[in-house]
């Protein structure tokens, strides 16, 4: 009897084949009479995107594009201008704000792409005369920028920091975003029982129990005692600068030092945002923190 402990074997697919089938998962079954794990493939269905307990739903999030548009900051200006809110709240009424003014301005680049792409090709087609060229000219350098916007529109969401520059590959992007989504999606964990849960909800009741567990303890003794045989590591000297107010200087440092394209926080807003408005916001910012 041959007793298989290793899973080397996988499917193999092109990044094109990965696009068209994003929800793809890789299952090894267990054998029976046969010396090898018999392997499945299966294709995510209609079902998996109407099925309510993995319904993902639309999150609210600065867009970098935005940073481009002198607006934007005139919005942002409006905003924290206001002294009747906290900062939190600010930042609140900060995102929706510039979220809605975003989405109605910017509107959805891939189909402005397509319509501008319509009409270049409408124009080109008809008699060449001077307003003709002139209007090519007008809607190819619109469409420069609707590329370009599009590129940053991906690159945020590819998370590929190590690169800087790129020539408006949003082929590359997409590809990079759809390996996260299936990189982080969680189809099921297994609880304390046994049981695999694959609700989402459920997911998260797992997660929550174990560290909640993990995290805190129950009728401790001896703490005393505890506390008495450690040494202490931190000398009086130390706590002093420890303890010591940040600087409006280290906290800009701090902040100029995060990846620009990292996730946002739970706030909505990205470290990019941040960094391109810190002359307007940074002040408050630092004496919250």
């Amino acid at each position: 009897m041959i007793l298989i402990t290793r899973k080397d074997l996988r499917f193999c697919a092109t990044s094109s084949w990965v696009s068209k089938f994003p929800r793809c998962t890789n299952y090894h079954l267990l054998n029976y009479t046969s010396d090898h794990n018999p392997m499945l493939l299966v294709f995510g269905t209609n079902h998996d995107f109407m099925d309510d307990s993995h319904a993902k739903t639309s999150i609210k999030r600065f867009e970098n594009i935005w940073i481009q548009d002198p607006a934007c900051l005139q919005v942002i200006k409006d905003i924290w201008t206001q002294d009747n809110e906290e900062t939190k709240a600010k930042l609140q009424s900060v995102l929706d704000k510039v979220y809605h003014w975003g989405t109605t301005t910017y509107g959805h680049i891939p189909k402005e792409i397509k319509s501008t792409q319509a009409k270049i090709l409408d124009l080109k087609a008809q008699p060449p005369d001077r307003d003709n060229i002139n209007q090519i000219k007008q809607l190819e350098t619109k469409m420069e920028d609707l590329l370009f916007k599009e590129e940053q529109w991906w690159a945020q969401r590819a998370k590929a920091h190590w690169l800087q520059h790129g020539d408006k590959n949003s082929k590359f992007f997409h590809f990079k975003v759809t390996q996260r989504q299936r990189k982080n999606k969680i189809n099921f964990i297994r609880d304390i029982h046994g049981t695999n849960q694959t609700h989402n909800k459920d997911i998260q009741l797992v997660f929550q129990t174990y560290f909640t567990k993990i995290s805190t303890s129950s009728n401790p003794t001896n703490m005393q005692k505890t506390i008495n045989i450690v040494a202490n590591r931190v000398q009086p000297q130390m706590q002093d600068y420890l303890s010591e107010d940040f600087t409006a200087a280290e906290v800009s440092f701090a902040t100029h030092q995060l990846k620009s394209n990292a996730a946002p926080g739970p706030d909505g807003l990205n470290a990019k945002f941040y960094q391109a408005y810190w002359d307007t916001i940074g002040g408050e910012i630092t004496q919250t923190v």
